[in-house]
């Protein structure tokens, strides 16, 4: 089921110009080891553009499950890769005798697919590179909520605070607990001697 996206977004520089389609898909039959959402960007290179398109890379995808890889027609990307953070995801495109070759004006990606574990998106921004850098609108995994070390230690003090109190109680003096309570109960023997 289409999420958001599958609308055409400029993207231009002064090397290049098109479009990036980015769409977010929930329930991708391909995606059910991970089972989150799916990323689907494609790279559109216009045809009076200026020049080829090298690399595409998106951000935000730290603290997530991701594969990476493509679906054709299209031009097919020589290596997608993830930053050593985790937060990038790229896809390069190498001319020949290398690679494939670059996305050339009039060509468009083959569809540039990113299955996560992730279960909610959010907008973030895409990179489109060829010796000049332009930034274009898409989407990422939407960040999970990681509650600040201040916060965890009130919780701690909540869940273990009572539990705590609780046993102080009990081992005051003459309490259920305490050495002088044991003392009083225990029976003390008495010897009697005949001398």
């Amino acid at each position: 089921m289409l999420l958001a996206g599958s609308v055409p977004v400029p993207v231009s520089s002064p090397a290049f110009s098109g479009t990036l389609t980015s769409s977010v898909i929930s329930g991708d039959g391909n995606n059910g080891v991970l089972g989150g959402l799916t990323f689907v960007y494609t790279l559109t290179n216009d045809a009076g553009s200026a020049g080829p398109m090298d690399r595409m890379t998106i951000n935000g995808f730290s603290g997530f499950i991701t594969d990476s890889g493509y679906v054709l027609p299209g031009v097919a990307p020589d290596l997608n890769d993830r930053s050593a953070s985790g937060d990038v995801i790229g896809f390069t495109f190498i001319g020949p005798p290398i690679g494939i070759g670059v996305l050339l004006p009039g060509q468009s990606s083959a569809q540039l697919i990113v299955r996560t574990d992730a279960l909610d998106f959010t907008s973030t921004l895409a990179s489109v590179i060829d010796g000049n850098v332009a930034t274009v609108a898409s989407f990422a995994p939407k960040p999970h909520n990681v509650p600040e070390p201040s916060t965890l230690a009130l919780a701690t003090l909540g869940l273990f605070g009572p539990a705590a109190w609780g046993w102080r109680g009990r081992t005051k003096k003459g309490g259920v607990g305490s050495l002088s309570s044991r003392l009083q109960k225990t029976p003390v023997p008495v010897v009697l001697s005949n001398q």
